[in-house]
């Protein structure tokens, strides 16, 4: 009887274990597709499609894991509205859940981006910098001098708000100024 119990708790760690090797086999594989032009937009929407299902399937903390191996190769791509809105997508799905560094990256990569001058990636950046804020207030998210980061986000959201030629960033750039600042001004 031991010896069958033993025999079956091998038999499911061993199940447990081919799983995982798999799991790391279809992440290594689209994270591979990433760096290929011609499929990372598909690789892109394969992340977008398994946050969704995480969260659905898993609650927030599936989808903090999966954020948590997806996020940096992420954050190594390129600036563009698409990656961006993966990182949203993933940040979305997972919160409150991501630790402070993944936050960090992830409003770095969002202020990058409300930078640009397409107006369809400084929408994506508002977007994903309203999830890193929403996220919560922990100093550690503003890095090193919180700060001087607050205040520049201040300014470049009041600034949006007030020149940007796109209405939609105007509007969304306003609302993150008066709904998450409006106690730092």
């Amino acid at each position: 009887e031991e010896a069958a119990a033993e025999e079956a708790a091998a038999e499911e760690a061993a199940a447990e274990e081919a799983q995982e090797e798999e799991a790391a086999l279809v992440r290594c594989h689209v994270l591979g597709l990433l760096g290929d032009s011609a499929d990372a937009d598909a690789a892109l929407h394969v992340l977008v499609m398994a946050a969704q299902l995480q969260k659905a399937r898993g609650g927030a903390d599936a989808a903090a894991r999966l954020a948590q191996w997806a996020v940096p190769p992420l954050l190594a791509l390129p600036p563009g509205h698409r990656a961006t809105h993966a990182l949203f997508e993933l940040a979305f799905h997972a919160q409150p859940l991501l630790p402070c560094p993944v936050l960090h990256g992830l409003l770095r990569r969002a202020l990058e981006e409300v930078r640009s001058r397409s107006a369809e990636r400084r929408l994506a950046g508002l977007k994903l910098l309203g999830v890193v804020l929403s996220a919560g207030g922990d100093t550690e998210v503003w890095g090193d001098r919180p700060d001087a980061l607050i205040a520049q986000t201040l300014d470049l959201l009041r600034s949006l708000a007030a020149i940007d030629e796109s209405v939609g960033v105007r509007q969304l750039a306003s609302s993150l100024h008066e709904t998450l600042f409006k106690g730092a001004t």
